[in-house]
């Protein structure tokens, strides 16, 4: 059953809840931590993986805190890593992808063209 706070929710700002349903399914933990295995060239998971740091990284992102350093120090109860792990994980994460064919390419490179559209 769903508590009255979410009802409240829906009751007053459903695309808010819709948008939240949507995030949390696509922004999945163990979603992005496939996307990472598959995608990583120089990167691993050992013991913090990639959905951890960017739910750090999310928090300041959003400004919920204003640095990694506070939002690991929020969270530091549920980490088994030090400050240092999550800098050095962040500072070897690169911001490229591969296409569906193989080749890799920069993720701020990437355009939607009308064949990748359907058209």
């Amino acid at each position: 059953m769903l508590d009255p706070v979410f009802n409240r929710f829906e009751e007053h700002s459903p695309v808010t809840v819709m948008v939240g349903g949507l995030l949390e399914r696509v922004l999945n933990p163990e979603k992005l931590d496939e996307l990472f295995e598959h995608t990583a060239d120089r990167q691993y998971t050992r013991e913090l993986l990639f959905s951890t740091v960017f739910d750090l990284m999310s928090q300041v992102v959003c400004g919920i805190q204003p640095s990694m350093h506070a939002a690991y120090q929020a969270d530091v109860a549920n980490l088994s890593v030090s400050i240092k792990s999550v800098y050095n994980k962040l500072n070897g994460i690169d911001g490229a992808h591969r296409d569906p064919d193989g080749r890799r390419a920069s993720t701020f490179d990437a355009r939607l063209s009308a064949q990748d559209c359907g058209r």
